[in-house]
């Protein structure tokens, strides 16, 4: 099944491949700073009931079921934000991004709710700091960065989702709001600013109250600008930032809550001032049996994730395999403290993802079966395909 999508410059569509398994593969990695995790199991099953395919012209479309329309407006409000946010990422699995961060982690004046009962483990201040652009006129900023290898160093773009009824076969240009949106940011890294190189508009029409069938099928619309006057890289160091808050999200939302936090407890910003040679001296003058203890819990976490993991929901078990490459890049970032651990962590990580990307590539897998592009496969009981939409 497809989605109908127009890349930039497109004059006309194409489609692009995707599954009800793909929205629920994205919904699961996707989180929203402080708030609560989310309900990994609704999050995955709901588009079966809402989501089926139709025939158009002899091609599958992914599209929403008429019982959507009978929704309350609220709640297709939140519909449209959440397939936003599925061909958003979409769209950047398809061009090869494979850490994808939201924006709004790296804010510097978020306020992190009392723990209360530990119900939420929130996602700490970094290194890594994003702030709206002071020469923007625009009040919204983008949702998110994202980052992929690229010729041995690292690509990297700021990107805004945004779900709409507006129909986008003939929006050739990005509008206005949307594109003075994506540029309202300032990225700064150990307080030094991070040039933005490429900004990215994904769309996705969200209409479920077209009557007719081929008007409710998912389009997709991708504006990318790149700034030929800025070439400068991101750092690996500040990538594995982005790496990490992305791996954070993730654990926190299928329940590895505590694994979740000891992925953050190196991210925490260090003194301008200490050198990675002050670091490493108090990591050597550490007490041994605190060391000891807190080596031996870590590795107790990360053999949970050795084994397949299930997730309950009403459909049935959806069993989750993280490859034993991810398992060791989660275990490289607690483990790393000064930005050269942190640098050979990301790129060694990434060399062993684009190698697990190609054996993926040449073999064969079930329909059930979908794999997210940071090292996960995920695992989904029959009951989760609808057929056809009427």
């Amino acid at each position: 099944m497809h989605a109908e999508y127009w890349s930039v410059g497109a004059s006309s569509s194409v489609p692009l491949s995707m599954s009800q398994a793909d929205i629920s593969k994205h919904l699961i990695a996707d989180w929203v700073p402080s708030l609560a995790m989310a309900v990994g199991p609704s999050f995955m099953a709901w588009p079966h009931y809402l989501i089926g395919n139709v025939d158009v012209n002899g091609t599958d479309y992914l599209a929403i079921h008429e019982d959507a329309g009978r929704s309350d407006r609220q709640w297709k409000s939140v519909l449209s934000w959440m397939l936003g946010v599925v061909g958003t990422r979409q769209v950047l699995e398809d061009e090869g991004y494979r850490w994808i961060a939201p924006a709004s982690a790296f804010y510097p004046d978020v306020r992190h709710p009392v723990d209360l009962s530990n119900w939420h483990v929130a996602y700490p201040p970094t290194s890594l700091v994003v702030k709206g652009s002071p020469t923007s006129t625009s009040q919204l900023r983008p949702d998110y960065i994202a980052i992929r290898p690229w010729h041995g160093a690292v690509d990297w773009a700021v990107v805004e989702a945004k779900g709409t009824r507006k129909p986008l076969a003939s929006q050739t240009v990005c509008p206005s709001d949307w594109y003075k949106q994506v540029r309202n940011i300032e990225v700064r890294f150990n307080d030094a600013i991070v040039n933005v190189t490429r900004y990215l508009v994904v769309a996705t029409r969200v209409n479920p109250n077209a009557v007719q069938m081929p008007t409710r099928r998912l389009c997709l619309r991708a504006w990318n600008s790149t700034d030929s006057q800025t070439d400068a890289p991101l750092q690996p160091s500040s990538a594995a930032e982005i790496a990490r808050a992305h791996l954070f999200g993730f654990l926190r939302n299928i329940g590895k809550r505590e694994l979740a936090r000891k992925l953050t407890f190196n991210a925490q910003i260090r003194d301008e001032e200490t050198d990675d040679e002050a670091i490493q001296g108090q990591l050597d003058t550490s007490a041994p049996a605190e060391l000891k203890a807190m080596v031996e819990e870590e590795g107790q976490l990360l053999q949970e994730l050795e084994s397949d993991l299930f997730l309950r929901t009403e459909l049935g078990d959806v069993v989750i395999t993280i490859e034993s490459a991810t398992i060791r890049f989660i275990k490289g970032l607690i483990r790393a403290v000064t930005p050269i651990e942190l640098t050979d962590a990301l790129l060694t990580a990434d060399a062993e993802r684009d190698h697990w990307t190609e054996e993926q590539a040449n073999t064969e897998t079930p329909e059930n079966v979908v794999t997210l592009p940071f090292g996960v496969r995920l695992t989904f009981p029959p009951s989760f395909q609808r057929s056809s939409t009427t």
